[in-house]
């Protein structure tokens, strides 16, 4: 009984192993994301010619940014 009770927590430390290592993955997609999404609306503001499309595809990387760095820091338990 111990030793299975030894055996699945070493299955989790390498669980929280390898969520940490897809972490810092999220942590540099999300910040590419979102200094990629904040350029092009910056770019937008200071004049430059964007269609709608242009502008809805930076929003969505701003989202997608966010949504990865909110993962970096609110990793959850199931992974």
């Amino acid at each position: 009984m111990q030793k299975k009770l030894f055996q699945r927590s070493s299955l989790f430390s390498s669980m929280s192993e390898n969520t940490r290592r897809h972490n810092y993955l999220n942590l540099i997609v999300g910040l590419a994301f979102l200094s990629y999404g904040f350029y092009r609306l910056f770019t937008f503001w200071n004049g430059v010619p964007y269609t709608t499309f242009r502008i809805i595809i930076a929003i969505g990387f701003i989202i997608m940014g966010g949504w990865d760095l909110y993962r970096f820091f609110n990793p959850s338990e199931e992974e």
